[in-house]
This record gives structure tokens, sequence and C-alpha cells, in this order.
């Protein structure tokens, strides 16, 4: 996302701040990918394919009622796509998922997060205070 980097570089890109409190708030890590570099963002383009045919493309023809309904139907289809297995893999997501990864997973943090609004006060020349919001 373009608005959440403020100055693109190889090593030590500058986050935005906002999102830096985000990520600090639920002890997250923000690591974006190189600009003009179509390989870094291939497998995620392609999850996104995947979800949309196993489980939006499933749901077009039926008719929901309620939210709930729908919810229902949507975690169905998932719960179908996570025990899928891989191509060329002897696991699936979900068997992936819970050797390597749940076991690292820490609990949310008690408070939410609050959006914090930053401006930088500016001294006119008549000596009064402007808070510009840029």
């Amino acid at each position: 996302m373009k608005s959440a980097i403020i100055k693109a570089d190889r090593y030590e890109p500058d986050v935005n701040r906002s999102l830096e409190d985000f990520a600090n708030h639920y002890n997250i890590t923000v690591v974006p990918t190189r600009s003009r570099k179509p390989r870094d963002k291939a497998l995620v383009e392609n999850q996104v394919k995947l979800i949309y045919n196993r489980i939006y493309a499933r749901l077009r023809n039926r008719q929901f009622f309620s939210l709930d309904a729908l919810n229902e139907a949507i975690k169905g289809k998932i719960k179908t796509h996570n025990q899928t297995r891989m191509q060329q893999k002897p696991w699936c997501g979900e068997e992936r998922f819970l050797a390597a990864e749940k076991h690292l997973l820490c609990p949310l943090p008690d408070t939410t997060f609050e959006l914090k609004y930053y401006c930088e006060p500016k001294v006119a020349n008549n000596n009064h205070i402007l808070y510009w919001q840029g």
C-alpha cells in the first residue's frame, strides 16, 4: 500500500507513523514488498485467486437471507479450502499451520488500538500557534 510507506528503501523503508503505532500495539512487523518486483507479489495474488475460486465462486448461485447464514456458508468453504492437500506436498494448510505456526501466536492485547492524529504546530509571524493537519 503506497500510503503506508513514506520513503521507499530497499533495506530500511520508512513506515507511516500511524501504521507503525498499529504494528507496535499488536506486536507485529510491517515488511513491505520491493517496488517494481512482481515476484514478491505472486504468492499473495495466487492466494486471492484461489480463495475467490474455492469460496466466493462456489457460493455465487446461492441466496442468503441473513448475514449469519452467509458467514456459516463461508466458514464451511474456508474449512474445506484449508483441509485441501497442497500440490506436491504431503500436508494441507491447516496441518501446516497447527504444526509450524500456531504455537508462535500470542494473545491479542486487552486494549483496542486507538488511531492517533499527529500534527506539527507552527508559530506564525504574529506569535500565534497554527495547528495544521496535512
